[in-house]
């Protein structure tokens, strides 16, 4: 059986999309599953990188976890020009594939938002839609999210993509965050099934990911089933 693959993409940079990745990663290997984490495009850190490959057991190569780095800090698209390089949507198809022969569930996390340009033609929703992958949205739970979560979940319905489920991600940020779910489960006429709230994670390192998933099991149990 091939692995389900479960995109995780977020409503802009900075939304908490590598935060969810190690979570999920951290859930599905404490209920057995075999699973793994990809952050295929990265650009001016390795710091994501690393924290998601040392939640691996053993821990892997930073290549195996990202396979296109690039130093400059802009979507990968023009960080890739800059170095001379390109990057096709048919690779990109065949590196996730890859990785995901042998698995249960494979994680593949996006970098910037969903149509933040990935390659020569191609965002994180082409990809999403030639794997017939899930879709997980990560999103900052503070004033400004409503409108950010509205477009990429259209954008998803758009293109005809059935499969999603949104994050609020972080603690009490301001004033909004305590609403913010009521209000896009209404603007979305959806129900609470598919919203979810993860709470601030304290530390960035692997140890605080395995704690964190652990006190929150039933929370990602409803949002990565």
């Amino acid at each position: 059986m091939a692995a389900k693959i479960v995109f995780i993409t977020g409503t802009d940079t900075g939304a908490g999309k590598t935060v969810l990745t190690a979570l999920a990663l951290c859930h599905l290997q404490s209920r057995g599953e075999r699973a793994a984490a990809l952050k295929p495009f990265c650009s001016g850190s390795w710091e994501d990188t690393d924290f998601i490959r040392g939640l691996h057991r053993p821990a892997l190569r930073r290549v195996e976890v990202t396979r296109w780095f690039f130093k400059a800090p802009m979507t990968p698209l023009l960080a890739a020009r800059l170095e001379n390089q390109s990057v096709s949507l048919s690779e990109a198809i065949d590196e996730v594939a890859h990785r995901a022969a042998d698995l249960d569930c494979l994680l593949v996390e996006g970098a910037g938002g969903l149509l933040a340009p990935l390659g020569n033609g191609f965002s994180a929703i082409d990809l999403i839609r030639e794997l017939r992958a899930e879709v997980v949205i990560a999103a900052r739970n503070k004033l400004g999210v409503i409108n950010h979560a509205l477009l990429t979940v259209r954008q998803l319905q758009t293109q005809g993509i059935r499969h999603w489920q949104l994050a609020l991600m972080g603690g009490k940020l301001d004033e909004s965050s305590e609403s913010n779910l009521e209000a896009l489960a209404e603007c979305l006429k959806t129900d609470s099934a598919r919203l979810h709230q993860i709470p601030e994670l304290s530390g960035f390192d692997p140890s605080s990911a395995r704690t964190f998933a652990a006190l929150h099991h039933s929370q990602l149990n409803a949002l990565f089933p």
